[in-house]
């Protein structure tokens, strides 16, 4: 019986390598090193482009997000007869904003992976990392 369940273990084991293999391809990294320079999210486009030079290939476009803002919403009392509880709040009030994307793309030669970066307004907001380049 001890046997089985190492042929069944290892199928489990083998499985488990190839979704990773497959869905580990494009995965999310926290940091990209340029030379001795280390470029992070939150870095500003012009940061990134000075640590690791011009982009093998910039993709852009604009997206219109809906945004909620507390700041300019009308200001409403409320009371709760149930629990008695009562106070004031600010109604959210709901915009639309223009986002500009940018997705940055580095190829740094056959040795290296791919490495793709996301930028929303000019800040990074994501590194992804693809297949290998050429």
């Amino acid at each position: 019986m001890r046997g089985k369940e190492i042929k069944t273990n290892r199928k489990y084991l083998i499985f488990i390598v190839a979704i990773l293999c497959i869905f580990g391809r494009a995965s999310m990294v926290s940091a990209l090193r340029c030379g001795t320079q280390v470029v992070s999210i939150g870095d500003m486009r012009g940061e990134v482009s000075q640590m690791c030079g011009e982009p093998t290939f910039v993709d852009s476009w604009e997206e219109e997000r809906i945004q909620r803002d507390f700041g300019t919403g009308t200001i409403r009392y409320y009371r709760d007869h149930t629990t008695g509880q009562h106070g004031w709040y600010r109604e959210p009030f709901f915009v639309k904003v223009q986002v500009k994307i940018e997705r940055w793309t580095y190829n740094f030669g056959s040795t290296q992976f791919i490495r793709y970066l996301r930028f929303e307004n000019g800040i990074l907001k994501e590194i992804t990392m693809g297949g290998k380049g050429n």
